[in-house]
């Protein structure tokens, strides 16, 4: 006859994480037989009317595996919400994560982060039913985390991925490691456990090709400032207007006056001269002192057109001629701008100054506009995609086809990217653009 004392010692060691072996080796310790022990196991693996083996105590369950899964359904609900707006939404995330959130890549992101949420969610109800395969789903999630975390960090974003990596540490720890946790999931019928030698071989592997394709990553887009050679490809249709002139058979006198206003409008703004300034430029666009007066004190506006000045000197503190390697122009107009720039901001930031320049009624060259135009790209051949200016007319291919992120600008105007001057009113279009602005 079987001992009870027997049988629930054995259920008691089995709630508790404690294998078979383990059991029947301190069983044998004191004292009790072989015959006895077997017996006992096999009345637990074979109970009467098909009821459970071993019954685990609700209350005995751990409750920190049911506060993970609520934490995964609810972030998986948020992914999944990111996946649907993602893929039918494709106008709401530029506005508000940026333009290069997802890119062109709208579609994949939405399958991507979709993807991810009903994963999420059945492994949220299975951790909350405690099925053991939830449990290794949630561990291999943790994992993931925490390498993802931990290459972000090398990469430099330190700050934002702490809270992640310990927080995938905790979980995956908690759940992998505490003797409670493993106990509450029960192997289910059918489930092969894990061998250890299997999951720690696979664990090793996954580092390394992580590891590995982290290494090429950064070899592979790791740039320097770009030094690009001005692209003089002509237009595919033959313009019906003049084409800008290359520097190379531009007059000296015209291009010089040129960079002379550059260096006089930049010496201007350092020295918080908005007299000289306005009388340099095309338009006053700087700050209209006497409107200004008008809604605000004197002192506010000085302060206003002070803070125009040093940020426009900033940005033009550094730039040499040189920079400026595309330069076009004809009779009564001049664009010049440099190349795209990998800025030292670690986030590849890339940047284009451009310089406009246009004679008045009077016959006079004058200041049009200083711009700087960046964005962000994963390299330096689609930086250089992005700001390509078939036509030299000082707007890129995109922007004249409303394409890329000028898609979502809802003043953007479609101009001809093979024509310098669409309308055919004698500017170009990068001039045409500033002298049309209110």
């Amino acid at each position: 006859m079987i001992n009870q004392q027997l049988l629930d010692y054995i259920k008691q060691q089995i709630q508790q994480g404690m294998s078979s072996d383990n059991i029947k080796i301190a069983l044998r310790s004191n004292g009790w037989e072989d015959a006895d022990i077997n017996e006992a196991f096999n009345n637990l693996a074979t109970p009467p009317s098909g009821v459970a083996s071993v019954q685990i105590n609700q209350a005995s369950k751990p409750k920190g595996v049911r506060i993970i899964s609520v934490l995964y359904f609810l972030g998986s609900l948020l992914a999944l919400g990111f996946g649907v707006l993602a893929l039918f939404g494709a106008s709401f995330f530029p506005q508000i994560l940026g333009t290069g959130f997802f890119g062109k890549f709208f579609t994949i992101g939405g399958i991507i982060f979709i993807t991810l949420g009903i994963l999420g969610i059945s492994t949220g109800i299975g951790l909350w039913k405690y099925k053991n395969w939830a449990r290794w789903i949630a561990i291999f999630l943790s994992l993931m985390g925490i390498i993802m975390s931990v290459i972000s960090i090398l990469k430099g974003n330190v700050s934002s991925n702490i809270f992640s990596v310990v927080v995938g540490s905790v979980i995956g720890s908690y759940l992998f490691l505490s003797p409670k946790v493993k106990a509450a999931f029960e192997p289910e019928k059918g489930f092969v456990p894990m061998n250890k030698k299997l999951l720690w071989t696979s664990l090793i592997l996954l580092f390394f090709v992580v590891g590995l394709a982290f290494a090429f990553g950064l070899r592979t887009t790791s740039v320097t400032t770009p030094i690009l050679t001005p692209s003089v490809t002509p237009p595919t249709t033959t313009p019906t207007t003049l084409t800008p002139t290359p520097i190379s058979e531009a007059p000296a006198n015209l291009v010089d006056q040129a960079w002379g206003l550059f260096e006089q409008g930049r010496m201007a703004m350092k020295n918080h001269n908005l007299e000289t300034l306005n009388q340099l430029y095309f338009k006053s666009e700087t700050i209209n002192m006497e409107e200004c007066t008008k809604q605000l004190s004197k002192k506010e506006c000085d302060d206003m057109a002070n803070e125009f000045m040093d940020f426009g000197y900033q940005s033009m503190a550094n730039l040499i001629r040189a920079d400026f390697v595309n330069v076009f122009h004809d009779e009564k107009q001049v664009v010049m701008y440099t190349n795209p720039v990998l800025e030292k901001t670690g986030n590849k930031s890339y940047v284009v100054n451009y310089a406009f320049f246009a004679k008045n009624s009077s016959g006079n060259l004058k200041i049009l506009k200083f711009l700087s135009s960046s964005a962000t790209f994963s390299d330096t051949t689609k930086a250089i995609t992005a700001f390509l200016d078939t036509d030299h007319d000082g707007v890129p291919d995109e922007r004249e086809k409303c394409a890329g992120p000028d898609k979502y600008d809802k003043t953007c105007v479609k101009t001809d990217p093979t024509n310098p001057d669409t309308d055919g009113n004698g500017w170009w279009d990068g001039i045409d653009n500033e002298l049309n602005k209110k």
